[in-house]
């Protein structure tokens, strides 16, 4: 609540900041209506500078040894799965890295309903969206997966199926720029806070520098995938 109108500009920062910054979402300003009345001295400058530095939110980097180790795990597994979510939207449109990442290592991509649109359906790689009303191909993937990369996903009731379609046995490397979403659904293997477009940067530069891919390790885990599809 607003209750004094020389704050109105502090106030409006840090409602700004807390709807862009970190996992956006909405936020309620109550003004009560003798504060609507009175007037506030400012500079358009110092307001204009303000909102600038609001809207501007930070891109964290991911821890470098957790980017090892889950890049490490991703090379060595004959059936991993990347899981993109809404996060992969938010975070400044990371549609791109994720479908680098992907084309990169050779490593298939379904998309939760919040992530819809990060990774093109009609894509080789892709097994559409996962969770209540898709496919059973998403299903048949999620249930063989031996690693799963969920990128900016809370894993919530609808895109698991009320927790029923992702396979217990399989290990779990978690992304999200928000720590208390990583591990709350599902035990993790690997959990790295970061932003989404920032942390998928960092394990295609590390893949890069790499020799050996692991990309013939998963040519029968796509050749499942492509026989599912057909079916």
């Amino acid at each position: 609540m607003l209750v004094k109108p020389e704050k109105a500009i502090e106030v409006m920062r840090e409602s700004f900041k807390a709807t862009t910054w970190g996992r956006p979402g909405p936020v309620h300003i109550d003004l009560p209506l003798d504060v609507q009345n009175q007037s506030v001295e400012c500079s358009e400058e110092e307001i204009a500078k303000e909102v600038s530095a609001a809207l501007s939110p930070p891109k964290p980097y991911g821890d470098p040894y957790a980017i090892s180790k889950a890049l490490k795990l991703l090379v060595e597994s004959s059936k991993p799965v990347i899981i993109a979510g809404g996060g992969v939207y938010y975070s400044s449109r990371a549609s791109k890295e994720i479908r680098e990442l992907a084309e990169y290592l050779n490593v298939p991509v379904a998309t939760t309903f919040n992530g819809r649109g990060s990774f093109p359906e009609d894509h080789p790689l892709s097994i559409g969206r996962i969770g209540i009303h898709s496919s059973s191909l998403a299903d048949r993937v999620l249930a063989e997966s031996d690693l799963i990369i969920a990128v900016g996903c809370r894993f919530a009731a609808l895109s698991t199926r009320e927790w029923r379609n992702i396979s217990p046995a399989a290990r779990l490397i978690h992304i999200d720029i928000d720590l208390m979403v990583i591990g709350r659904n599902y035990p993790v293997e690997i959990g790295i806070v970061g932003d989404a477009k920032t942390v998928l940067s960092q394990l295609l530069n590390l893949a890069k520098s790499l020799h050996d891919l692991g990309r013939e390790k998963r040519a029968e885990w796509l050749k499942f995938i492509e026989c599912a599809r057909e079916e």
